[in-house]
């Protein structure tokens, strides 16, 4: 038997205010966060969205603020503000299973901010070092010397062809692209690799499983490396395949 609902016959199966259902996205995305992280101070998630659009899983745009945040594979910020645009998610699927499913993918942008310590892990990190070996570069990186200076961030850079050492210099002016300078090098290559690096970092771009992110640009603010990404979330990451 078929129930409509009228005025006078309010349906059986209400459908939760749009506010509430968007609310329980902001809260599913957080908790799903948090069981990702082996530590964070704060996870907040801002879904926008109008009424008409919420109820049937669209939403304008997600915010996602977090501060010292550390992954299982210890990728590590002190900061971090992504902002992107329109998507759609499953919403039975974040209803009944407490599930965040993208229908479609969303664009936007992100400011990292990294203290040394933060720096150093990502350069040890596996994602860094798989883009390494994608760019055919014979160089690793030490999380000593890593450090963020008034205008640039610093590191230790060894090649494994000549066995070279370099400390290498990275900065960046509004607009121009990212410069390197070898502060240790003691051989006449020493800037020519550092060139290399800089354009390396310029251009990196990262898969975290799911979540596209380029390089945009870098800037040093209040003693933090700040960088801005360009980000392209396909899906939200999987607990059960995570690769950072």
């Amino acid at each position: 038997m078929l129930v409509f609902a009228s005025a006078a016959t309010p349906c059986l199966f209400p459908s939760p205010p749009a506010d509430a259902t968007g609310a329980l996205i902001a809260r599913v995305a957080e908790l799903a966060l948090r069981a990702r992280l082996r530590s964070a101070s704060l996870v907040e998630v801002d879904v926008r969205s109008n009424a008409f659009e919420i109820l049937s899983g669209r939403v304008q745009g997600v915010g996602v603020r977090g501060t010292a945040w550390r992954t299982p594979l210890d990728l590590s910020c002190s900061a971090l503000n992504f902002d992107v645009g329109a998507t759609e998610v499953d919403l039975p699927a974040v209803v009944s299973k407490q599930r965040i499913l993208l229908k479609r993918p969303a664009t936007g942008a992100a400011v990292v901010s990294f203290s040394g310590a933060d720096w150093a892990s990502f350069l040890a990190h596996p994602l860094v070092s798989d883009a390494v070996t994608r760019a055919k570069l014979p160089v690793s990186f030490g999380r000593d010397g890593a450090k963020v200076t008034e205008d640039a961030v610093m590191f230790v850079a060894r090649w494994r062809d000549s066995g070279a050492e370099d400390v290498v210099r990275l900065s960046q002016a509004p607009s121009q692209p990212v410069v390197g300078v070898a502060a240790g090098g003691d051989d006449a290559d020493a800037a020519a690799r550092a060139a290399v690096l800089a354009e390396f970092f310029g251009s990196i771009r990262l898969d975290l499983d799911g979540c596209e992110l380029k390089f945009r640009s870098m800037a040093v603010r209040r003693q933090l490396l700040e960088v801005t990404l360009d980000v392209n979330v396909r899906r939200f990451p999987n607990p059960m395949t995570i690769n950072f």
